[in-house]
């Protein structure tokens, strides 16, 4: 005898099984927010111009996010990427320092980092930053390489750019003719010229980041040159730009310096010049000491 189905019970049974509506909710927001990342993603790969890269560690064929099909400029739409395709995108004389980067992280499994220049579909020749990091299973074999590859092509322009300015600043700055040095907020001397080693008797290499100026001033004068250093640096009145000092040089001779100063816009530090008035004065006195004896000859005469 067969056994009766009670239909209402069944029924009751399989709407338990089906998917709660809150169930359905969270995974509809878990797709929602997993989306919303990855979009994210895509945008923060175009805004800093940069992707992600893996290698096939038998084929050595890549795979690239959507970021570094961009950069190169290498449409998607033909399809994956294999290894030798590279040949045709890295420039001629990069694509053995390229393999040879990528056989010593397979050889070592160490990480690498090089720049390299890329020629891009469109003819475009673009400097790309790569980092390569091998991925190891439990028996410490190599079994992907995968990293990041960004155009630094600006970045490295602008390098240039401030190696060539530097370049160009620090020729004038050693051939003013006059003892020059630049000076930190914290009176550290950064840089001074060759003028001012034959002035001071110091070497670039001893003073160069190492001494402050406070060190080479003859104690008396300390006092009033801290006083316009503090007003320059915190743009409290006007102080003088130009003024005497005495400085004493690397044998303990104490010369007479005019310091003539300025700040560098921008930043809280100070070039200055300085000129050797010690022979100078030392005629004055010479002079004066001259004329008062004559005056005093010339007196007692009347």
């Amino acid at each position: 005898m067969k056994e009766k189905i009670n239909k209402t019970s069944l029924n009751s049974e399989l709407e338990d099984l089906k998917p709660n509506s809150d169930v359905n909710g969270e995974i509809g927001k878990l797709k929602m927010s997993f989306g919303d990342i990855e979009n994210k993603f895509i945008e923060a790969q175009s805004i800093a111009n940069f992707g992600f890269w893996e290698l096939d560690p038998e084929t050595w064929d890549p795979t690239w996010t959507e970021g570094l099909f961009k950069i190169v400029g290498y449409d998607i739409e033909n399809g994956p990427v294999k290894y030798y395709d590279q040949k045709k995108l890295i420039h001629p004389d990069d694509w053995d320092f390229f393999q040879d980067t990528l056989i010593y992280v397979f050889k070592t499994g160490n990480d690498a980092e090089i720049d390299f220049r890329l020629i891009r579909s469109d003819g475009k020749e673009r400097i790309l930053h790569v980092i390569g990091k091998p991925l190891k299973d439990n028996d410490n074999k190599i079994i992907s390489v995968r990293g990041t590859a960004q155009d630094v092509t600006e970045i490295k322009e602008m390098e240039a750019r401030l190696r060539e300015s530097e370049s160009f600043y620090r020729t004038l700055f050693e051939n003013t003719g006059t003892a020059s040095i630049i000076v930190d907020e914290d009176s550290t001397i950064l840089m001074v010229n060759t003028q001012f080693e034959t002035l001071s008797g110091y070497s670039k290499e001893v003073v160069e980041g190492k001494k402050r100026w406070k060190e080479m001033v003859l104690e008396e004068d300390l006092e009033k040159l801290e006083k316009y250093h503090s007003m320059r640096k915190n743009d409290i009145g006007t102080p003088p730009s130009s003024y005497e000092a005495r400085l004493i040089d690397k044998e303990g001779n104490i010369k007479i310096i005019r310091i003539d100063v300025a700040m560098i816009p921008g930043t809280k530090r100070t070039i200055a010049s300085l000129n050797d008035l010690t022979d100078l004065r030392l005629a004055e006195k010479k002079l004066k000491t001259a004329l008062e004896r004559f005056y005093t000859i010339l007196s007692n005469l009347s």
